[in-house]
């Protein structure tokens, strides 16, 4: 037990000490370019084999490959907003390549590359809980938390480091974070899948912008949306599909409930409401069932209807596919309706009997022969 001890410490302090001299050595140089405001390389290494490197080949399964993003602000300058991203690859066998990706407010975006050969049907995946950050002549370093499981690294939105003051050596820095090498066939941990929908209705007629309920008259052309959204980052939500329950009968008030389902997560729904002053009906508008990502200003993809109505209203739906997990990902679909009030008929008036004096005789004289009639008045007269 005390040699494990001893063996255990011994490897941290080997760790640590190869650390400090790897970082003393970097090279500053990378994809960022010569001229770059920022020395910034993105390198790797085997955890207690060799030194750190950007094109790595690996021959040792057995031990896990260490990650280090050096950034060092040479100038007199701080730079603000800083942002650094990893392309992490997941699920990728072979031959792979590793890109860390650097933004500021005040510079251009810079990428550094690190190549890593694996064996045949291996590939890497992230240790969590394994990010930290280390500062100048510092062997301890801050552990930076997991976002849903992941390094904020590895996300796609990236970890904000905020300002990058620089000058002196100080200011320098190592982002590290590990990935042990699995089978290919081991399934990639990835969060559990959490959704959210939201359905909203816009009266374009009134521009009265999306919201839960509006009013409408007559002839108004209002516009239904539904959000999909996959929250936690890493997770994916596979094969969704979006369904639209859009009321037929005539009534005032209608409630629109759309569905959201999927293979791995229980089915959504939401509603939006319409009131009308009078008992109408909602029209689908032919050829306005569109969907949109995040953030499209495009006018969206049209969804080919089926037989003049959304594809949103028949069983199959309308399919996003699989939705990554981040509001980068989330997904939209739109179609229009107009509000008809149905033309009401005027009702003719009946013609009433003649109930005056002289209908009893007139009724009387109406059933006998003309002749009789004209010899009965001549004797009455």
């Amino acid at each position: 037990m005390l040699n494990q001890k001893i063996l255990k410490v011994s490897s941290i302090v080997a760790f640590t000490l190869a650390f400090m001299l790897g970082s003393v050595s970097v090279p500053f140089l990378g994809k960022a370019g010569a001229d770059s405001q920022i020395d910034f390389i993105k390198q790797a290494k085997q955890e207690g084999i060799g030194s750190y490197t950007q094109d790595l080949i690996i021959s040792d399964s057995s031990k896990p490959v260490i990650f280090r993003i050096y950034v060092y602000n040479p100038t007199e300058t701080t730079y603000i907003n800083g942002l650094l991203r990893d392309e992490f690859p997941f699920d990728q066998t072979g031959n792979v390549k590793n890109r860390a990706i650097l933004d500021t407010d005040q510079t251009v975006s810079m990428y550094s590359d690190s190549n890593i050969s694996l064996p045949a049907g291996k590939k890497l995946i992230y240790r969590a809980g394994s990010t930290r950050v280390y500062g100048y002549q510092d062997s301890v370093g801050v552990a930076i938390p997991d976002v849903n499981g992941l390094s904020p690294l590895i996300t796609p939105q990236g970890m904000k480091i905020n300002k990058i003051d620089g000058g002196e050596s100080i200011h320098k820095h190592w982002y590290v974070f590990y990935a042990d090498i699995v089978d290919a066939s081991v399934p990639t941990p990835r969060p559990a899948v959490s959704m959210e929908t939201k359905k909203e209705v816009n009266n374009i007629t009134q521009n009265t912008g999306f919201s839960e309920s509006v009013n409408a008259n007559a002839g108004d052309i209002l516009e239904y949306r539904i959000m999909v959204h996959n929250k936690p980052v890493g997770s994916v939500a596979e094969n969704v599909i979006v369904k639209d329950a859009l009321p037929t009968a005539e009534a005032q008030s209608f409630t629109n409930r759309a569905f959201v389902l999927g293979d791995n997560f229980s089915t959504l729904s939401d509603t939006a409401i319409v009131n009308t002053p009078f008992v109408g009906r909602l029209e689908y508008i032919p050829g306005t069932t569109k969907t949109f990502v995040h953030a499209d200003t495009s006018g969206g993809v049209l969804v080919a209807d089926v037989n003049g109505q959304s594809k949103l209203f028949t069983s199959s739906g309308v399919s996003l596919g699989n939705i990554k997990g981040c509001f980068e990902f989330e997904r939209f679909i739109t179609f229009k309706v107009k509000v008809v009030k149905p033309e009401v008929l005027p009702t003719p008036t009946p013609e009433l009997p003649n109930t005056g004096p002289g209908a009893g005789l007139l009724l009387l004289l109406g059933s006998v022969p003309a002749g009789y009639a004209v010899l009965f008045l001549k004797r009455k007269i």
